[in-house]
């Protein structure tokens, strides 16, 4: 009796591991980038016209973008930092908001300005960390490019163990009280 206990807390293991595979959720994955014109000062950049999808940059999740893509882009302040909505991607069904959430780094050199930071990128409702570059080149009403790749979701052990030893068990008082019924 006991070891059809095992066998079946084994069978019932092999189950939670086989299907936790197939239990995530969506994620985007990907790299994807945009150019246009802007112009900045030691606070703040501005968009002057309408950026683009870089051509053949996007990858993962952002495949479904061409460089026909429509692209809103949102002036901001970099000094101080303000968190916000820069840029607004539409495309048939598929729409692709970046939030810049944090500034990490900041350079200026050979008159050009380089942003790095972490960004929300949420596409068609799924929303996923990503690390992104603003670089302008040259000065004013220049070349700006804006690149993001999306951050891998990372497992949480912790909270997949606790679900693993309470799943395990209920199997296991489960298959103890049958046992004592049928006895």
């Amino acid at each position: 009796m006991k070891a059809s206990f095992v066998v079946k807390l084994f069978v019932a293991l092999a189950v939670l591991l086989g299907s936790s595979s197939y239990a995530s959720a969506d994620t985007i994955s990907g790299d994807i980038s945009f150019s246009g014109t802007s112009n900045y000062n030691s606070s703040t950049v501005s968009f002057v016209g309408t950026p683009h999808v870089g051509e053949a940059t996007q990858t993962g999740s952002f495949t479904v973008f061409d460089p026909s893509a429509t692209v809103t882009a949102t002036n901001f302040s970099y000094n101080p930092f303000t968190p916000g909505t820069i840029f607004t991607v539409v495309e048939g069904g598929n729409t692709l908001t970046v939030k810049f959430i944090t500034l990490t780094g900041t350079s200026t050199a050979f008159n050009s300005l380089t942003l790095d930071g972490i960004a929300t990128l949420t596409l068609n409702g799924v929303s996923t960390d990503a690390t992104f570059q603003l670089s302008t080149q040259g000065g004013q009403e220049k070349n700006v490019t804006f690149s993001a790749s999306a951050i891998a979701p990372t497992p949480e052990p912790s909270t997949l163990f606790l679900l693993g030893t309470g799943l395990v068990g209920s199997a296991g008082a489960f298959f103890r009280r049958r046992n004592a019924v049928t006895a």
